[in-house]
């Protein structure tokens, strides 16, 4: 006799009465309505455990492979079905039958529109009545023909039976609000080949070939993701009206900040984490951030008003009144300064993963040295993540690093422009050159080595996206930072431009050659203080002097 097992694995099941293991595996929420069952139970027709567990993972896939290749029918979807086949195709039936009788007897004709007559007022009876009868076999046939996972006692089967009364309930000259309104939608649809987001492959393809860099054009791609997702990607430019526009900038605005990566809005969609983050109440996308986004569509929507696939630019007069002022960033101050120098990282930690928790373990690497280049040079994340080892150059008897914009390297700068920065003394002081160098050697004579190889570029192709998140969530954890108030590795550029101004040099100096602004008047908006060849660019960064900064202990380390 078999001895019972209640838990002799994952899907099997010692069934009582039984010489045979059984599969059995609740069946997920979102696939209930196939079959109408909650529980899937089977006999593996074996004994051997072994074998049954082979069985029941083979079973498993077959049904997830079954089950993703139906589909669940939103109204939309059954709107149009019923409408096809119930109203359009009934026509197109009625008016063949029609041409037929085109050569016979006026007796046949009439009882041909006589037929058609009792059949409409049998159709118009059902719907008066809601008889489902008359219609359910069209049903039936819709549902197995689109391979739909709509079973007959659920309320999608009931709802579509129902639009089938209602479609059929017309003549040709209907005022039908439901076939209107699916002639409406079908009218709104999108040709062959110009959906929205193909439309911006076309737009995508014209920005690269103009020499736009490819992570400025991937950040439209993810804007105008958002927006098809919202709106319909099937929708022709041309009937999306600007109120949808408008509404999907409200609901930009109403997005908590950094819902993608927080798991409070795992896998939500766009509108489902708006109302959850108005539950929630937590603090929203900022002005600036909804402009930046509704540029990024603007842009695509003028080039599709030049390329006549939309009449308008929606997104004209749409722009928010953002204070700058109150979303400006701040500078570190040296209290912040002192305590991010004495935290773990850099005295010491307990772990990889820990780097927050003091310890014995020293980091002697990008955990390091890229906050430290980023608090001496004033560059931006990206920027640093990207070098090479041979980007670190002696130059005039002094040690600068090059931050390159270089299509062929995959290097960019913001400004699109090369820069050389010299190293800082203090830099130097706490150990950057020997740093460097063993990574030289590591490298063993290949120039291209990046000095910092854990740095890979995400989706977006932004080499420096983990590192910055990465250094965010550390402030966070030595409690520097709190929620939303900006701090991160660009508050060292708002610190390195107050230095350079209290050393005497003005913002049209040095925010081109040291910050890498375009434009000398963009500096102004680092930090908080009023304005003021090798050899310049030395004098600037010796001239920062990091007064009240302790490096004592880094210099220890050296």
């Amino acid at each position: 006799m078999k001895t019972s097992h209640p838990a002799i694995g994952r899907y099997l099941w010692d069934r009582p009465g039984s010489r045979s293991i059984w599969f059995r595996m609740a069946v997920p929420k979102q696939y209930q309505g196939q079959d109408g069952t909650k529980i899937i139970q089977r006999s593996l027709n074996t004994a051997d455990r072994r074998e049954a567990s082979i069985l029941a993972g083979k079973f498993r896939a077959e049904l997830f492979e079954q089950w993703r290749g139906c589909v669940v029918p939103n109204e939309e979807d059954l709107e149009e079905a019923a409408t096809v086949v119930g109203y359009e195709m009934e026509l197109e039936r009625m008016d063949a039958g029609r041409v037929g009788m085109r050569n016979s007897s006026i007796s046949l004709f009439d009882a041909n529109v006589g037929w058609h007559q009792s059949e409409l007022r049998h159709r118009m009876r059902a719907a008066a009545t809601n008889d489902s009868k008359t219609v359910s076999y069209l049903a039936d046939e819709i549902v197995d023909a689109l391979g739909w996972m709509l079973p007959k006692h659920s309320d999608g089967y009931a709802r579509l039976c129902e639009l089938f009364r209602l479609a059929g309930a017309v003549d040709a000259s209907t005022d039908n609000k439901l076939i209107q309104r699916v002639g409406q939608r079908l009218g709104e649809a999108a040709p062959a080949g110009q959906t929205i987001l193909e439309l911006f492959e076309r737009f995508a393809a014209e920005q690269l070939g103009a020499g736009k860099r490819p992570d400025t054009v991937n950040g439209k791609r993810i804007v105008v993701q958002m927006f098809a997702d919202c709106v319909g990607n099937d929708r022709r430019l041309a009937a999306i009206g600007r109120d949808e526009i408008r509404d999907w900038r409200n609901a930009i605005a109403a997005l908590p900040r950094n819902y993608r990566n927080s798991n409070a809005y795992k896998n939500l969609d766009m509108r489902a984490a708006v109302a959850k983050a108005a539950v929630l109440k937590g603090r929203t996308i900022d002005a600036q951030t909804v402009n930046s986004k509704l540029s990024a569509l603007s842009s695509f929507l003028r080039w599709a008003v030049r390329n006549g696939y939309a009449d308008t630019n929606g997104c004209d007069g749409l722009f928010v009144d953002a204070d700058k002022a109150a979303n400006e960033r701040c500078p570190f101050t040296v209290n912040q300064l002192n305590t991010i120098l004495g935290s773990p990282l850099f005295k010491g930690f307990l772990r990889d993963g820990a780097e927050h928790k003091p310890g014995n373990v020293l980091s002697d690497d990008w955990r390091k040295w890229i906050p430290l280049i980023a608090m001496f040079s004033g560059a931006r994340i990206g920027e640093i993540a990207q070098l090479r080892v041979s980007d670190i150059e002696e130059l005039h008897d002094r040690w600068f690093i090059h931050l390159r914009d270089d299509t062929k390297t995959g290097q960019h700068t913001k400004s699109r422009k090369n820069r050389m920065v010299p190293v800082h003394r203090k830099l130097e002081g706490i150990g950057f050159l020997r740093f460097h160098a063993a990574q030289v050697e590591i490298a063993g004579g290949d120039e291209t080595r990046q000095l910092f190889p854990e740095m890979v570029a995400n989706s977006r192709d932004h080499i420096g996206a983990k590192a910055s998140k990465w250094w965010r969530r550390y402030l966070g954890k030595i409690g520097v930072k709190e929620e939303g108030d900006g701090l991160g590795s660009h508050a060292f550029r708002h610190y390195m431009a107050d230095e350079l101004r209290t050393a005497g040099f003005l913002d049209d100096q040095f925010g081109p050659l040291i910050l890498g602004h375009q434009k000398g008047s963009v500096t102004g908006k680092y930090g908080r203080m009023p304005q003021g060849t090798a050899t310049m660019l030395c004098e600037m960064i010796d001239g920062v002097k990091f007064d009240g900064v302790n490096f004592n202990q880094l210099c220890d380390q050296a």
